[in-house]
């Protein structure tokens, strides 16, 4: 939803809330572009809302460098240094006494202009949903077993299956 440059490799992000929730804010995509190869850049993201969080025993966020990927073909990878989450003194308007909870880390770019995404999780994205389906409906020992039909369309005008 926002991003605010405060020193000149810190930003300070606030995230749209997960999809289908009541204003959560656990799950994050986001992309940095125009990158500079060697400085540490640190992003903080001020608007979690769980007390507790996996990052404090030891998870990393992860990376995606397009650069990474055409020149090397790596992929989705852990990332990040001086990982900390904890509460912050923002007060959350929903909450009369809570407050919000802010995961900061650092990174280093291994190129210059780049294009990196970060992630919660390992993104899964319908192209895969539809072509693990499609695999599944090639193997002679799991289409016995297995049926495929569209249920409805997403508001995208996406097959449903």
């Amino acid at each position: 939803r926002r991003a605010v440059q405060v020193y000149d490799y810190e930003y300070d992000l606030v995230l749209n809330p997960d999809y289908n929730t009541k204003s959560h804010t656990q799950w994050y995509l986001f992309r940095v572009g125009n990158t500079r190869k060697g400085p540490s850049y640190r992003f903080n993201i001020l608007n979690m809302q769980k007390p507790t969080s996996v990052y404090n025993d030891g998870m990393r966020p992860l990376r995606y460098s397009v650069a990474n990927a055409s020149i090397h073909g790596i992929g989705w990878a852990r990332c990040g240094d001086n990982i900390a989450y904890y509460q912050n003194g923002v007060r959350r308007k929903d909450k009369g006494n809570s407050n919000y909870y802010t995961l900061t880390f650092t990174v280093t770019f291994d190129h210059d202009d780049d294009l990196v995404y970060f992630s919660h999780c390992y993104p899964y994205c319908y192209t895969d949903l539809q072509n693990d389906l499609r695999e599944l409906e090639k193997d002679p020992n799991v289409c016995r077993r297995f049926r495929r039909r569209k249920l409805c369309e997403t508001l995208a005008g996406n097959a449903c299956d």
